[in-house]
């Protein structure tokens, strides 16, 4: 993708999720993905691409099989995705891509940034 990519979510978990995997499935870095929610009439980021087209069958299938996180990350995924500010799913997509390509067991980590705040957002 040149220059980033602009996701539309449609406000819940499921819409997230089936973007998330496709990304980061496919090593997309968080640094070059915005995300909206869908329906905002705000213009996009300078030098970002048009809204990506969503992640086709084949590559849920590739996410399916390639992605593996905790059980927890997934819990507190659905929980933060109810949470109202719109920086939540760019947050959620930074942690995952964390967990899935840096280290599984980030969540452990209190101390970390973005997992403090997660859990902020969970409550």
């Amino acid at each position: 993708m040149s220059g980033g990519a602009e996701i539309a979510v449609v406000s819940d978990y499921a819409s997230w999720r089936g973007a998330a995997r496709g990304l980061v499935a496919r090593g997309v870095h968080p640094s070059v993905v915005v995300f909206r929610e869908a329906g905002d009439t705000q213009g996009t980021l300078p030098g970002f691409g048009d809204a990506a087209p969503p992640a086709s069958a084949h590559d849920e299938a590739i996410a399916a099989d390639a992605i593996r996180v905790p059980r927890k990350f997934a819990e507190l995924a659905e929980i933060v995705a109810r949470h109202r500010d719109p920086v939540r799913w760019a947050l959620l997509y930074r942690v995952l891509y964390r967990i899935v390509h840096e280290n599984r067991r980030l969540l452990e980590d209190a101390a970390d940034e973005d997992v403090r705040l997660v859990s902020v957002m969970r409550r």
